[in-house]
C-alpha cells in the first residue's frame, strides 16, 4: 500500500479515539500534516492541496478514502476495519507520534478548521468568500508532467487563472484526471472555464520517431509555420487571453520541449507576455 494511505488510515484511527472523525477534520490534519509536519518532503506523492469552499481540499485524499472504503480498510463511518488496523503497523513510531500530535492540538475539529483559516489565508480565500481585485489579462503556461491533480488546481489558482486553453490535439492522458472530460469537471468546480483547442495540438502521428534536438526544432519550425499561415484559432486563442487571464496547457514540463513554448513566441511577438508556471 502507499505510505501516503498508510498515514491517512493512522490519521482516521486518532481522530475517531479523539471524537473528531469526519472529512473536515481528516483533510485539515493531513494538511497540517504536510505542512507543519514535514510529511510532504518524508513522503513521496504525498497530498497536495487547493483552495476551495472549506480551505484546503484535496482530491486525492478523497479518492483514497474511497479506495480504502472498497477494499475493506475502512467502513461506511470511515472507522477501521480489522484490516486497516493491521495495515497501520508498518508505520514508524515517530511518524505515529506526530499524526498524534497533530490530532491531539485542536479540542475540536471546529477549532482545527479556524486555525487553518487563519494561519492559511492562501488557502482559504475560497472559504472566507473575500472578494478578488480584478487582475489584468495575461497568459500562462503549464504542463501537468509530474503534477497530480491538487498541485495543478493550486497553481492554477494561486496565479488566478479564468481560462485553461487546452492545447493538446488528443486530450488524452495516462493520469485519468487530465482526460479532457474529468479535466473540465475539475475546473469547474473552482471556477475556471476549459476550452479546448485541437487544431493547436501536433498530431501524434508527427512526433513519432524524433531522437535528437535537431528534430524536434525541425517540428516545432514546421508547427509555427503552420500557425501562422492559417491564424484562426490562434486569433481566437488571442482574443480570450486579452480579456481573462489564460493557461495554456500540455503535458511536458519545460516549455521548451513543448509546441505549447512555440505558442508562448508567437503570443509575445504580438507584445503581450507569457508567464511559464
Amino acid at each position: 500500500m502507499l505510505m501516503r494511505r498508510k498515514v491517512l488510515l493512522a490519521a482516521l484511527g486518532e481522530l475517531d479515539k479523539k471524537g473528531k472523525l469526519g472529512k473536515l477534520a481528516i483533510v485539515k490534519t493531513l494538511f497540517i500534516l504536510a505542512k507543519e509536519y514535514g510529511l510532504s518532503t518524508k513522503i513521496s506523492s504525498f497530498y497536495s492541496f487547493f483552495p476551495y469552499k472549506f480551505g484546503p481540499f484535496s482530491n486525492v485524499a478523497y479518492y483514497d478514502l474511497g479506495w480504502l472504503q472498497r477494499n475493506d480498510f475502512i467502513g461506511e463511518d470511515l472507522r477501521l476495519t480489522d484490516r486497516g488496523l493491521e495495515e497501520c503497523k508498518p508505520i514508524s513510531e515517530g511518524m505515529i507520534e506526530e499524526i498524534g500530535d497533530c490530532v491531539s492540538r485542536f479540542p475540536s475539529a471546529d477549532s482545527m478548521k479556524k486555525y487553518v483559516y487563519g494561519n492559511y489565508p492562501e488557502f482559504t480565500e475560497k472559504a472566507n468568500g473575500t472578494k478578488e481585485k480584478t487582475l489584468p489579462s495575461c497568459f500562462f503556461t503549464i504542463g501537468y508532467e509530474g503534477k497530480n491533480i491538487d498541485e495543478f488546481l493550486n497553481l492554477l489558482m494561486q496565479n488566478k487563472i479564468a481560462v485553461l486553453a487546452d492545447v493538446r490535439s488528443n486530450p488524452f492522458s495516462m493520469n485519468f484526471c487530465f482526460i479532457k472530460n474529468r479535466l473540465n469537471h475539475y475546473l469547474g468546480k473552482v471556477g475556471i472555464r476549459y476550452l479546448h483547442f485541437p487544431n493547436l495540438g501536433i498530431k501524434s502521428e508527427r512526433r513519432k520517431n524524433l531522437n535528437s534536438v535537431k528534430e524536434y526544432s525541425k517540428l516545432f519550425s514546421e508547427y509555427e509555420r503552420d500557425v501562422r499561415n492559417n491564424p484562426k484559432d490562434f486569433l481566437m486563442l488571442m482574443e480570450i487571453g486579452k480579456k481573462e487571464r489564460t493557461v495554456l496547457m500540455c503535458l511536458e514540463s519545460l516549455p521548451e520541449n513543448c509546441h505549447r513554448g512555440v505558442l508562448a513566441k508567437c503570443i509575445r511577438s504580438a507584445g503581450i507576455e507569457v508567464v511559464h508556471l
